[in-house]
């Protein structure tokens, strides 16, 4: 839903050693960024070895009695609790992965003090670490001071609205209402042709769940990034369809453009304004399901093929939707970030590079069926007592 330092919190401590080297007959060329994310030896092969097992069971008679036992086991439900407690339950590792976005990372450390805009001392409980992002940690709030980025979102009238993120982000409460995504962009998420709005219910405090938000048996999650927003869904029964819509409202003179590498850009006359990523989707038994975008007009599908296939439910289809870019690669600006929505810096093209990449989140994972939102790395250092 990759390269794996692109969204992904490693942490480190004075007593560090260098990996592992490779097994014989794979290069670090084969692996990209192995080394560098201590992805090599005994990881490679542990790997490989979940792999192997994971394909072993597939091709069970076990497996193949919990897919068809599952088909119709989560339909018809539209409690909020039901179904939250069914994504973590299922999809847990993927919900972990999206929590390790430099910013939604900060939730879980304590913020003593910010040394600059990429870098801060933090307590994780109790023990000082300094973390040093890619991202920067802390923008102006609505006084005009600088304060740590906050994906956190609260209340006001009719929408969910982020604390204090890079790029100002409102979700609507009702599923017929437009998200916000900076000042000039706005978009609806929906089954194709729908008339029916359902409620959306905060959960785990930075993400919104409308149950049956896609139709019959599929759920919307939305959940705000350090670049954008996650839009995910969950498939729980046979019944679903096979897609929903991203109904864009584009600034006047922008337009929409498929990529080859089966993303789509909106873009005007100079820049790219939002990027969304190709989809990853996944069974209940890790299995890939293939996904894909579709554009007509300003409206992008979301295409999980899955009718056809012997797939366990529910599944769990991820695009993300990103807005906020560092350019080609390029390391963050020096200095803080001003929130303002006005700018949005020309989106990354290439995998491994600025905050728009291919892992897992809607945005694009190495060794790893989890694929978190590309958009950034921050990197946790423990503080060695003296």
């Amino acid at each position: 839903m990759l390269i794996l330092c692109l969204s992904c919190v490693v942490a480190a401590t004075a007593a560090d050693q260098s990996p592992p080297p490779l097994p014989d007959g794979i290069g670090p060329s084969d692996v990209p960024g192995a080394e560098a994310n201590g992805l090599a030896g005994e990881a490679w092969q542990a790997e490989q070895e979940e792999d192997r097992r994971r394909e072993q069971y597939l091709d069970s008679p076990q497996a193949a009695k919990a897919r068809k036992q599952s088909q119709n086991a989560y339909a018809g439900s539209d409690s909020a609790s039901a179904i939250t407690d069914l994504l973590q339950k299922k999809f847990g590792d993927q919900l972990s992965a999206l929590n390790r976005d430099p910013v939604r990372a900060l939730r879980e450390v304590d913020v003593e003090k910010l040394y600059s805009a990429t870098a801060a001392l933090v307590s994780n409980d109790g023990r000082p670490e300094v973390i040093d992002s890619t991202v920067p940690l802390r923008t102006e709030g609505d006084d005009g001071q600088l304060a740590p980025v906050d994906l956190t979102l609260h209340s006001e009238r009719d929408q969910f609205i982020t604390n204090n993120g890079l790029v100002d982000i409102a979700l609507p409460k009702q599923s017929d209402d437009p998200v916000h995504l900076g000042s000039d962009l706005t978009f609806s998420v929906g089954p194709a042709g729908a008339d029916t709005s359902t409620t959306g219910r905060l959960f785990d405090g930075q993400s919104e769940l409308f149950p049956q938000g896609a139709g019959t048996d599929q759920d919307l999650i939305l959940s705000p990034i350090s670049a954008g927003v996650d839009v995910a869904s969950l498939i729980r029964s046979p019944a679903a369809a096979n897609s929903y819509d991203l109904a864009l409202n584009l600034p006047a003179g922008a337009s929409l453009t498929k990529n080859d590498d089966g993303s789509v850009e909106a873009h005007d006359s100079q820049d790219v304004i939002a990027r969304v990523l190709p989809p990853f989707s996944t069974d209940a038994q890790g299995q890939d399901v293939p996904s894909h975008l579709v554009v007509s007009g300003n409206t992008i599908s979301v295409v999980t093929d899955f009718k056809d296939g012997d797939y366990a439910m529910p599944i769990y289809t991820d695009p993300v939707i990103d807005t906020y870019n560092w350019g080609s690669g390029s390391p963050p600006p020096a200095g803080d970030s001003p929130r303002t929505t006005q700018e949005t810096p020309r989106a990354a093209s290439s995998r491994g590079a600025g905050t728009t990449v291919r892992l897992s989140r809607l945005l694009g994972t190495a060794a790893t069926r989890i694929r978190p939102g590309d958009s950034g790395c921050i990197t946790r250092r423990e503080i060695a007592p003296s």
